[in-house]
């Protein structure tokens, strides 16, 4: 996947080993927001993470199975978006965001996630698009009803936190439904 322009100094762009000292810059000011939320955090901690995740991404971008994406707004890294656990045999994948807190409430992510969304129903003609949130994630879900995600049920204990399991909420998008939408939009 190729760099996508979103407008108005918006880019989505393939993370690159030299936005390593970035991202993590990113995450560490972002620490406390991101906390109740992402999992992965504690394995954030230092610039050689946020360089092997780098990594990691280009490698599984290449390979066709995920594509963790910078969210750059005017020059800066602000957060990422991503398809991932891509199974084109089975036509789903899912998807995930986050944002810098200064970087929310202007429409990014659903912009970014749009994008995204147009990837997975067309280039790689997949059927189906899950995405789960804390259930006391409001913004997230609210993202995810606003783009047209589907509640579809509650997992219980299902993310693993340094505290413990949590519940997550899983919300799903088939392609018929993102087409149907679209055309009413237009």
């Amino acid at each position: 996947m190729d760099s996508r322009d979103l407008g108005e100094g918006i880019l989505l762009h393939p993370f690159e080993e030299r936005d390593a000292d970035e991202l993590f810059a990113l995450v560490e000011r972002s620490r406390a927001h991101l906390a109740p939320w992402m999992p992965w955090l504690p394995l954030h901690a230092t610039r050689e993470d946020s360089l092997q995740f780098i990594r990691a991404a280009r490698e599984q971008l290449d390979a066709g199975t995920s594509a963790q994406l910078a969210v750059v707004e005017r020059g800066r890294i602000v957060g990422v978006c991503s398809l991932y656990a891509i199974d084109r045999a089975a036509g789903v994948c899912r998807c995930g965001y986050w944002l810098a807190p200064d970087a929310q409430g202007r429409g990014l992510v659903a912009r970014a996630v749009g994008s995204l969304l147009a990837h997975a129903f067309g280039d790689l003609g997949l059927r189906r698009v899950e995405l789960r949130a804390a259930p006391d994630n409001v913004r997230s879900r609210r993202v995810a009803e606003r783009l047209g995600f589907a509640f579809e049920r509650t997992l219980r204990a299902a993310e693993s936190f340094p505290d413990g399991p949590r519940d997550q909420i899983q919300y799903a998008l088939d392609a018929d439904a993102w087409r149907a939408a679209r055309s009413c939009d237009r």
